[in-house]
């Protein structure tokens, strides 16, 4: 069977390429139903013989369906290396690159052993490139390798500078937005379930950082931003503090503009979440009424009425009556 597969490619029928295991059985089990008909199956075949070529051709497929992942994102990382160490090298291949080892980083073992191979540097270098394409590649990459990978956000934390330089990126307002947003995908995922992580996003003012990003002229990062907090169900209590003597509460509250925005249903989670971390001292904030929270709620809500499929925002209304019940108590 696998040899009638192999013939029916060599006529031109390249895109049949098996890439898995389940993709060659499914073809090679169509191609032996097409050539079930009046057709004598080749003497080959029918015989069991295997002709040089199509032993090369098995060998390369099966190659290609077993490969080791490690050794292949191994073989990525060294022509990475050699990328970054060359004079004029293509910004856009690094960038390839980078990538596919963020396709490999879904398995953890594999994330892991990234840092074997001198990830950390690799990652360094990346994150201070010229081009911005590559800087958000490296930031995309790193919370791909430390999402739900306790292992992969502790190599990130005690590395001397990695830690800081995703944070610089966020920082800076001179930074694309992509590469703005890419940043904080890196940071949320190094700091999601991972208390070591958290403790040094604290240290380095993060509530600061978390209340800059909401500032952002970037509607993508002030979403992300919005349901970060929102999120933030194991926090320690410090980081709550810190926020709101920042002002962010009074921050939130300024993003509820009249005009609908997607990430008006965060804000509003934002706020509860801050409400029932801080229960003595946000519902109060919430109730001065110069932010005109009440009237901003039953403005959302009557919006919200008004749309004919109303059920998209049900939580958003939902949020919206919780605050309500608050702000009435």
């Amino acid at each position: 069977i696998l040899l009638l597969n192999r013939r029916a490619m060599s006529e031109g029928e390249d895109e049949l390429r098996a890439r898995n295991l389940e993709q060659l059985l499914q073809r090679t089990i169509a191609i032996q139903q097409q050539s079930s008909g009046d057709s004598p199956q080749p003497a080959a075949a029918a015989t069991g013989q295997i002709s040089p070529e199509d032993a090369a051709w098995l060998s390369q497929a099966m190659g290609d369906i077993f490969s080791d992942p490690v050794k292949e994102m191994i073989r990525v990382v060294a022509q990475l290396q050699h990328a970054l160490a060359t004079p004029g090298s293509d910004h856009d291949l690094i960038a390839q690159l980078l990538q596919v080892v963020s396709e490999y980083a879904a398995d953890l073992n594999v994330a892991n052993d990234f840092f074997k191979v001198q990830g950390c540097d690799l990652l360094t270098k990346c994150l201070k490139h010229d081009s911005a394409e590559v800087r958000g590649s490296a930031c995309q990459l790193i919370g791909d390798l430390t999402q739900n990978n306790p292992t992969s956000q502790s190599e990130i934390i005690c590395h001397p500078s990695l830690f800081e330089d995703v944070l610089s990126l966020l920082k800076d307002k001179n930074q694309p937005a992509n590469v703005r947003v890419s940043a904080f995908y890196a940071l949320s995922s190094t700091l999601r379930d991972c208390p070591e992580a958290q403790q040094s996003f604290l240290q380095r003012g993060g509530a600061a950082v978390l209340l800059m990003a909401l500032r952002s002229d970037v509607p993508k990062l002030r979403l992300k931003t919005a349901f970060f907090i929102s999120s933030m169900l194991d926090w320690q209590s410090k980081v709550y503090s810190d926020l709101e003597n920042l002002g962010v509460v009074e921050q939130l509250c300024g993003l509820l503009c009249p005009e609908h925005d997607p990430a008006h249903e965060h804000v509003l989670a934002a706020l509860l979440r801050l409400a029932e971390a801080r229960p003595e001292s946000v519902p109060p904030r919430l109730r001065d009424n110069r932010l005109g929270l009440a009237s901003t709620l039953d403005a959302k809500l009557s919006w919200i009425e008004s749309q004919q499929e109303k059920e998209k925002f049900e939580e958003e209304s939902q949020y919206a009556r919780q605050l309500l019940k608050l702000l009435h108590a």
